[in-house]
């Protein structure tokens, strides 16, 4: 068997092959590592790919990093996997694969519009959206007859991708991020017999709506469930054993793939070369605000923005109050990162009426390491990025007011109390912050106390939780298909790494 990696370049594959799937342009983008040199990191499944690589060496198997999307700019200083470890891995993207996506989808819209036409206006149809012996039918018959069709040819199309893609590749496992909300991805998979471990994002109740999958009689769906799920903590074990007693996929806690990025510490000089292109002075505090806004989702009819955490009216109240706490200090300065989808430009132009208050658009080179390392405060809500600050020796303070209920259920808020202190009023920010910053032992006590508490939740701080999870992965595998000599070539890789699994 062969496959097409780059143009008129053709590589036999003889060895076993795990593929990652990974996020496509801009879900991985380029920042720089503790040594230097530029990294490529995945939105969902931070550091996985070195992992891969490593142990793929060391069993001899062929590493197919796959970009669902657009794949990143490399150059000559933005290395391909290939070119740094030419003997272990190899890139691919959709354009390496004989399957028109458009052409394909556009067939079965016009397939699916015609069988929908068939049955829509069936009494039996109609009937399951009969509430109390009211239709609603006839009320959203318009945007039903728009919406089932597009829906069921975008999943029908996607699956015959990936079913093209495994046929081709025919790895034996996957590795990605999110696979869980992939059902066409997971389903083709299965009916190639592929293994699939997923990487699960978030500890909170809204990141578990997969979970749900169910048929008629109440059985789980397990052609949409991975077989293995790498999962941050035993809170985010449990929590998931608690309310989906039976979930098929197996639960396996290696620690935070993520926070690995944030186990070295940045080194002064890298941090001062931070400070001058920020024009931050060296006595400056520092205070990290991260907050979501995402205007570009949660629409509702008419509405120009919706909401993921804070409205735009909170998102400016905060940045606001954050300035005016920098200008009665002094000597503070407030570096607002926007989320990747936020709407920079409407966050931008709140901060550029302020003094005080620093933009960092989220297409930079600053990893989240550096900036919170700079920083000796963060404010944000219901972010996992709390993990990250704490072991930074940076402050989390948890904004929840009410925006923040709309969209997380309220255990998440005492999920993230365990990791931040917490404020329910803008206007409490102030007078909650500064004592902190007036009593640096008062901080740093605080932030060791949640560090006791961080293996709970997003597991070990060593650095090595990506190798955790990648010798779980194929440890699973191999005692799956009930290979013997796998089991024990893994085994003899986590030992050169000083690593004991618990194959919870």
């Amino acid at each position: 068997m062969t496959i097409r990696a780059d143009d008129d370049i053709i590589i036999p594959l003889k060895k076993p092959i795990a593929m990652f799937i990974a996020r496509g342009h801009p879900g991985n983008r380029w920042y720089e590592g503790a040594d230097g040199e530029l990294v490529l990191k995945d939105e969902y499944a931070e550091n996985i790919p070195e992992a891969l690589i490593k142990i793929c060496e060391a069993l001899n198997w062929q590493l197919i990093v796959l970009f669902a999307g657009r794949p990143p700019k490399f150059g000559p200083i933005k290395l391909r996997y290939s070119e740094k470890y030419p003997n272990v891995a190899k890139e691919m993207d959709f354009s390496d694969f004989d399957f028109q996506i458009s052409n394909r989808k556009r067939e079965l819209l016009i397939e699916n519009k015609a069988h929908f036409a068939t049955f829509s206006d069936t009494t039996e149809f109609q009937s399951l959206f009969e509430y109390k012996g009211v239709n609603f039918s006839d009320q959203i018959e318009e945007k039903l007859t728009k919406d089932i069709p597009a829906l069921s040819a975008n999943l029908q199309t996607l699956y015959e991708l990936w079913s093209n893609i495994f046929s081709t590749v025919r790895p034996e496992m996957i590795i990605g991020g999110r696979l869980d909300v992939m059902p066409y991805l997971v389903s083709a998979a299965k009916a190639h017999d592929v293994y699939i471990c997923n990487v699960k994002l978030g500890v909170g109740e809204e990141m578990l709506a997969p979970f749900a999958i169910k048929d008629k009689e109440d059985h789980y769906e397990t052609m949409v469930i991975p077989d293995l799920t790498i999962l941050w903590g035993t809170a985010q074990k449990k929590l998931i054993e608690d309310r989906f007693p039976g979930y098929p996929s197996r639960l396996v806690v290696s620690g935070r793939t993520r926070n690995d990025s944030f186990a070295s510490a940045i080194t002064k000089t890298k941090l001062n070369t931070v400070r001058e292109e920020l024009g931050i002075e060296e006595n400056d505090d520092v205070i990290l605000f991260g907050g979501n806004n995402r205007t570009f989702f949660g629409l509702g009819d008419g509405e120009s923005s919706g909401t993921c955490c804070l409205s735009p009216h909170s998102l400016k109240k905060t940045i606001t109050a954050l300035a005016t706490l920098a200008k009665n200090r002094g000597n503070c300065k407030i570096i607002v990162k926007p989320h990747p989808v936020d709407d920079s430009d409407f966050i931008k132009e709140i901060c550029d009426e302020l003094d005080n208050v620093v933009f960092i658009h989220p297409i930079n080179p600053y990893h989240n390491s550096v900036l919170l390392s700079l920083s000796i405060v963060f404010v944000s809500s219901a972010s996992s990025m709390f993990t990250e600050a704490i072991s930074a020796d940076c402050l989390p303070v948890n904004l929840w007011i009410n925006d923040v209920n709309y969209l997380y259920e309220y255990e998440r808020k005492e999920i993230w109390g365990h990791l931040s202190i917490n404020t329910e009023s803008i206007e409490g920010l102030e007078k909650l912050i500064v004592p902190y910053l007036e009593d640096e032992k008062l901080r740093k006590t605080t932030c060791n106390e949640m560090k006791g508490k961080l293996p709970r939740y997003v597991g070990h701080s060593d650095g090595l939780n990506s190798e955790r999870a990648i010798g779980l992965s194929f440890m699973n595998y191999a005692k799956q298909i009930k290979d013997k000599k796998l089991k024990k070539d893994v085994n003899a890789w986590l030992n050169n790494l000083s690593l004991k699994l618990e194959l919870n």
